[in-house]
């Protein structure tokens, strides 16, 4: 009777050491991680540099844009009042990471910088901004404003947001409808007519198109979030109910889309409703698994396929590093964020994929001689101030790849 426990002990001690070293972090997945923090920072750095900094000097100087006809290299500048889709994207994910904890230490003052220009450029009455009609950056920058402590700004910016829902633009199955600002120059698919001035009105929702890219999926999320985290959600009841229920649909009939390869508004909503869970503002609950089952599920696929995406694989990273997917899946991580460091350009960011937003430079042509009549121009390419849209892909990889790097470290044993 004596003898069986050190037969045991004798088996167990061994087995403990060899499970031990399989929970250990490989040595090569150590050096993985190494390289993933060291491309992160890279990205950030040039993307605040490159992006950020440009961009507070057009929107906080009053809204100004560079232009430069790609033939002869003639540049003419618009302003002020002429603000773009991606300065305002750029001053949005900068703000966005640095909430995420990816800010260098001298990053702060800058941040304080973008929060002032937010607030200057806000309109005190209606709480909107020129680009608040144009998609998600209206709620995003009012989360911005909350962290920073300026409630009473992030409050009315809430209050139009949730007047632009009840407007129209969120329907009764909480469908978001996509739209596209007249008030603000275009990055992408430019407008032929120049921007004009952002009124205090709601603008009306467009009709709604027969075509699945009419919605916006990606918006569910980030309203109900700037609900919970304000604090105002039964103030709203019709409208939350509304979110609610299109983010419910949207998770439980999750469309992978052609070849298991989701679309991206699908695939960040997805993400980012489960950010809003692990930060406490949304209930964890089987929704939340389920969004978990969808993720592990693409994960797998895509680590496989190829041409690679930035943008959908910094997503699926995030979503399999900052969860309980990690310690189940730790080599689909290694491959995604293998994947994400090969497509790092020589400069340190991710560039939009080409295929994602084809620009019409013959429009922004067709703009300039409706703003410049008796000055004919050629079609544009645009310089460093406008047109570049690295700012997402290379914020969802620097974030991607810094949680990765984070959780490649540990041993796998869960969260």
């Amino acid at each position: 009777m004596l003898k069986r426990p050190r037969l045991a002990a004798a088996f167990l001690l061994p087995a403990a050491a060899c499970a031990l070293l399989v929970l250990q972090p490989r040595p090569d997945r150590a050096a993985l991680a190494r390289r993933a923090d060291a491309a992160s920072e890279l990205g950030w750095s040039r993307m605040v540099e490159g992006l950020t900094r440009p961009a507070l000097t057009g929107i906080g100087g009053g809204g100004w844009v560079r232009l430069r006809d790609a033939v002869d290299g003639r540049t003419v500048e618009l302003g002020p009042g002429m603000y773009v889709e991606s300065q305002v994207y750029d001053l949005d994910w900068f703000l966005r990471g640095i909430a995420d904890g990816l800010g260098r230490p001298g990053d702060a003052a800058l941040a304080s910088e973008a929060v002032a220009i937010l607030l200057k450029t806000q309109d005190p009455a209606g709480g909107h901004w020129p680009w608040s009609d144009d998609g998600c950056v209206h709620e995003s920058l009012a989360l911005a404003l909350l962290s920073a402590g300026h409630r009473a700004e992030a409050e009315r910016a809430l209050r139009w947001a949730m007047r632009w829902a009840e407007a129209g633009h969120v329907l009764p199955d909480g469908t978001v409808l996509e739209v596209e600002s007249a008030h603000v120059m275009k990055s992408w698919g430019p407008s032929p007519a120049p921007p004009v001035p952002a009124g205090a009105g709601i603008p009306p929702p467009p009709q709604r198109m027969k075509i699945p890219t009419d919605t916006a999926p990606d918006e569910l999320p980030m309203l109900l979030r700037l609900l919970a985290a304000s604090g105002q959600e039964r103030r709203y009841p019709e409208t939350a109910r509304r979110l609610r229920q299109g983010l419910e649909r949207a998770i439980r009939d999750f469309d992978y889309g052609p070849e298991e390869s989701a679309d991206f508004k699908r695939l960040f909503g997805l993400v980012d409703y489960g950010a809003a869970v692990r930060d406490g503002l949304l209930p964890r609950d089987a929704l939340y698994e389920q969004s978990l089952r969808h993720l592990g599920h693409l994960a797998r696929r895509e680590a496989r396929k190829r041409p690679e995406d930035p943008l959908v694989l910094g997503l699926l990273l995030i979503g399999v590093a900052e969860t309980e997917l990690y310690p189940e899946i730790p080599d689909t991580a290694d491959r995604l964020a293998a994947g994400l460091l090969s497509l790092q350009s020589s400069s340190g960011e991710w560039e939009m994929p080409p295929f994602i937003f084809e620009v019409d430079w013959v429009s922004w042509g067709r703009m300039l001689r409706d703003l410049l009549p008796g000055k004919p121009l050629r079609p544009l390419a645009s310089d460093r101030i406008v047109g570049r849209l690295e700012s997402l892909p290379t914020y969802l990889a620097a974030r991607a790849l810094r949680s990765y790097a984070r959780r490649a470290r540990q041993p796998l044993t869960g969260n």
